[in-house]
């Protein structure tokens, strides 16, 4: 740990005779007293055969305003290294494996160069083993697959050596289908668990679609939304069409001072409701569950003298079944 922001930590990798000595990175992070800063610096040992091992490790030199001021000796390493099991095979990945899919498009333009990639994440295993996907990747039935490109960097920020290879692979389809990659299969030793691990990958399916096909459902796409608007304008028109004339018909009921202008304004509402013009009062009646007996002794009669409890009962009818109003406010004088 030091104050200093800037330091400047060197060392090397030499050559080991029993294995592969892999220089880190440097890493910097805040220590627990906020203003001093950590550095880590570390090899990675691959051995590369069983038995007791004696690890040199070089000094390392720190650097602080251009000026080098301290080197440091680390004392001899020695471990003692277990032999793999006999059937785990010279060329088989030793360590952990994991496999990622980039983003895929909702469909690819057939006869162009698209690019369809996935990103390797190996933990602990040698860059001379990490397994080579690409050559697992052939042309199919109107689907041409053209070399990969790679590009492989270090990473080992799960505390372990690693490489993360990012693989793009150009394809390009002749006709309009579904198309899919073979399926990855790589089988690798993990020695956490001291067993032969497989690691599956499916490749997603890959629409392609030709030009004139999303120029067709492009116009059509259009047309329908040309259709849908028309229609919703049309249905807005016409239920500002309906909200009116049903005010009209509440205002005519409400104004109404003779039976034979209530009946008026009845049918105005029974043809509104029933779609027809003539419409039967009665079957107006019958159709909404209410009582005919009242507006036909009245108009019998020819009398008004109970036209305001008459108008209440349609009145209700009109709040309940169209819900233009939450309550009605009428008193006797102004119905």
């Amino acid at each position: 740990m030091s104050s200093d922001q800037y330091l400047l930590l060197q060392t090397t990798a030499p050559v080991e005779k029993n294995g592969q000595l892999d220089l880190l990175d440097v890493k910097k992070s805040v220590a627990e007293d906020a203003s001093k800063t950590r550095y880590t610096i570390g090899w990675a040992y691959y051995p590369a055969r069983a038995g007791e091992h004696r690890i040199e490790f070089p000094s390392i030199q720190l650097t602080s305003g251009g000026s080098k001021t301290h080197r440091f000796y680390l004392p001899v390493k020695s471990i003692s290294v277990k032999p793999l099991p006999v059937y785990i095979p010279s060329n088989m990945p030793v360590g952990k494996l994991d496999i990622e899919m980039k983003p895929v498009p909702v469909f690819f333009i057939t006869n162009r160069l698209e690019y369809i990639g996935a990103q390797l994440k190996t933990h602990g295993v040698l860059s001379e083993l990490v397994p080579k996907i690409e050559n697992n990747l052939q042309s199919q039935t109107n689907l041409q697959v053209y070399p990969a490109a790679i590009q492989m960097t270090r990473s080992d920020g799960t505390g372990r050596t690693g490489n993360l290879v990012d693989i793009n692979v150009p394809i390009k389809a002749k006709t309009t289908g579904i198309y899919q990659l073979d399926d990855i299969e790589i089988k690798y030793f993990e020695p956490t668990s001291g067993k032969i691990e497989t690691l599956t990958y499916q490749w997603p399916k890959m629409l392609f679609i030709s030009t004139w096909l999303i120029v067709l459902l492009s116009v059509i796409f259009l047309l329908l939304v040309v259709y849908l608007l028309k229609y919703s304008f049309k249905y807005l028109s016409a239920k500002r069409s309906r909200s009116r004339q049903l005010k009209a018909v509440r205002n005519s009921l409400v104004s109404a001072r003779t039976v034979q202008e209530l009946k008026k304004g009845l049918d105005l509402l029974a043809e509104l409701e029933l779609g027809k013009r003539n419409a039967s009062l009665k079957s107006w009646h019958d159709k909404n569950d209410l009582e005919y007996e009242p507006l036909g002794k009245a108009l019998y009669n020819a009398s008004s003298e109970d036209i305001d409890s008459i108008k209440t009962l349609y009145l209700v009818h009109i709040n309940r079944t169209h819900r233009l109003y939450r309550a009605l406010k009428w008193n006797s004088s102004g119905l």
